[in-house]
């Protein structure tokens, strides 16, 4: 992941709001939308997450992106979802 797609992606995030950013979260946690890209986002985005922790930027927002994460995969619509936030988490080490 590089600094320029991180600075472009947070940006993009930030444009957003957190309502904004819930809704796409729920929307990748649809059971109805079950497909490969919607794990490839997840994965980028739990990345995206874990790079914040170890570089130390926007460990706030970070914090708040997770805790969202947290929230819609564990609204109970979805298992399928839960289980793979939480197994995806789990992979990704912060050193």
């Amino acid at each position: 992941m590089t600094v320029c797609s991180v600075d472009a992606v947070l940006h993009s995030l930030k444009s957003l709001g957190p309502a904004a950013v819930e809704l796409e979260l729920s929307l990748l946690s649809s059971p109805a939308d079950d497909s490969a890209d919607d794990d490839d986002l997840l994965v980028a985005f739990i990345e995206l997450i874990t790079y914040l922790f170890t570089a130390k930027r926007d460990v706030d927002l970070a914090s708040s992106y997770l805790g969202l994460l947290i929230k819609v995969s564990s609204q109970g619509h979805c298992v399928d979802f839960t289980f793979k936030v939480t197994s995806y988490i789990f992979t990704f080490k912060v050193s």
